[in-house]
C-alpha cells in the first residue's frame, strides 16, 4: 500500500498544531470543484468538508485548520472543451490518502 505524509510546524506541542493541506487541481482554475474531505479514525471515516463550488488559483486550494491525523480525499470538476471543437466536456476525478504529522518548530537555537 503506497504511503503519503504531510508535514507542518507547530510552535507548541505537537498536539495542538492547525495546519494546511494543499490540492493541486492544474486544470480547474476555470471550472467550480467538488471536494470531500474526511477524517478517518480506527477505521471510520467522519466527513469534515463537502463543498461543491471549490475554486483553484493557479491550479491549487487550500484546506485550513486540520489537526494530526489520517485523511482520505475525493475531488471533481469538469474540464470544458474550447468552444471551436466538437469534443464533450470531461469530468476529472481524483482522490487519495494521507497522513497528517505536526513537527515541532522550536524558536530556541
Amino acid at each position: 500500500t503506497e504511503r503519503h505524509y504531510a508535514f507542518c510546524a507547530d510552535p507548541n506541542d505537537g498536539k495542538s498544531a492547525r495546519c494546511n493541506a494543499v490540492f493541486d487541481a492544474p486544470l480547474a482554475d476555470a471550472s467550480p470543484i467538488n471536494f470531500v474531505l474526511s477524517r478517518v479514525i480506527s477505521g471510520t471515516s467522519e466527513q469534515l468538508v463537502n463543498a461543491t463550488n471549490l475554486h483553484a488559483r493557479n491550479g491549487r486550494f487550500a484546506i485550513q485548520g486540520l489537526t494530526a491525523g489520517n485523511y482520505s480525499w475525493t475531488l471533481s470538476y469538469v474540464l470544458h472543451q474550447p468552444q471551436d471543437t466538437s469534443g464533450n466536456d470531461t469530468v476529472i476525478r481524483q482522490s487519495g490518502v494521507f497522513e497528517l504529522i505536526p513537527l515541532l518548530a522550536n524558536s530556541k537555537p
